[in-house]
């Protein structure tokens, strides 16, 4: 098992492929999708299940969550994303030069748009 600095330069590439799939979606064939769907949902998904350090690697975790219920690959699991703000709450109320409630809004509002417009 590896350390917490290599999952979370795992859990940003898991973001950034994330975001190029969800972008790219209406170019990508349908065929690819039918059979492929599943093995990029484990993929993608797999950060959901590594134990990050408690910063802002949290929200990667959140993110990649997001776009894969956007990519119709996941549903949408409202107490994961209450357990990640939680989680991120925590970690901004360990450092004392920053509002608690403010920054965790922030990233949570952040991912919002990824939910609902997009």
């Amino acid at each position: 098992m590896g350390n917490k600095r290599q999952y979370g330069s795992n859990a940003c590439g898991n973001v950034f492929h994330s975001i190029f799939l969800f972008k790219n979606r209406r170019f990508i064939p349908t065929e690819f999708w039918r059979k492929n769907s599943e093995h990029i949902r484990e993929w993608l998904g797999s950060i959901e299940k590594v134990e990050l350090p408690k910063n802002n690697w949290l929200f990667f975790q959140l993110l990649v969550h997001v776009l894969l219920y956007k990519l119709d690959l996941s549903p949408l699991d409202w107490d994961r994303i209450k357990g990640w703000q939680k989680q991120i709450n925590e970690f901004i109320g360990a450092m004392e030069f920053i509002a608690t409630a403010s920054l965790a809004a922030l990233i949570i509002i952040t991912a919002l748009p990824f939910i609902f417009i997009l």
